[in-house]
């Protein structure tokens, strides 16, 4: 057996993390790709923090400041991205950029779910398929935590789906884990890789 990491919960605010975001599709720069992580041109500089809502009839989130987008020429925005000498044209893409702002439940510690460590755990209401405790389980995962997740009471890449059983973060799920970077188990509230 691997590395063995312990789950802990996280639970959503009515806070956002919030970036000013300039990119541009790569394949609407045909005459460059961009060699970063996806491929396209992208950047984001840092945005006061926002306010959200979730709209359970129309499963999503609403952030509560589109009037705040600050106007094209402002120096705010990004003018480079971050992988490349790409300097954006003003028909690239403007975006102001949220993340719900999660509190982990155990120590107090704040993050996105685009930023947590693996073992971190929360409720995603708006997915449709749920446990039967009424969650929609995901898992943060080694390596990369929230760029590596698992909705565990999702279909498998294989058709099935797990069993669970617990309470939130001491669950046992069966049966194992596989991504393409990450094998282990669930097994009461710990990752275990194999």
């Amino acid at each position: 057996m691997g590395s063995r990491i312990q789950c802990f919960w996280i639970d959503p605010t009515n806070r956002t993390e919030r970036r000013l975001r300039r990119f541009a599709w790569s394949n609407d720069v045909p005459e460059s790709k961009c060699p970063g992580k996806y491929s396209y041109h992208n950047a984001f500089k840092p945005f006061p923090e926002g306010r959200c809502t979730y709209d359970e009839e129309k499963r999503s989130w609403k952030w509560n400041d589109e009037f705040e987008i600050p106007p094209h020429d402002d120096p705010q925005w990004p003018s480079k991205c971050e992988e490349c000498d790409y300097e954006f044209k003003p028909e690239d893409e403007w975006q102001l950029f949220h993340e719900v702002i999660y509190v982990r439940k155990d120590t107090g510690a704040e993050m996105t779910n685009r930023n947590c460590p693996p073992g971190a755990m929360y409720d995603a209401f708006w997915y449709p398929e749920k446990g039967p405790d009424g969650l929609a389980l995901i898992v943060a995962l080694p390596p990369n935590g929230g760029d590596d997740w698992w909705h565990v009471d999702g279909q498998s890449s294989s058709g099935g789906g797990w069993t669970r059983t617990g309470t939130p973060p001491n669950i046992t799920a069966k049966p194992s884990i596989l991504t393409p970077r990450y094998h282990g188990f669930l097994t009461d509230g710990w990752l275990v890789e194999c």
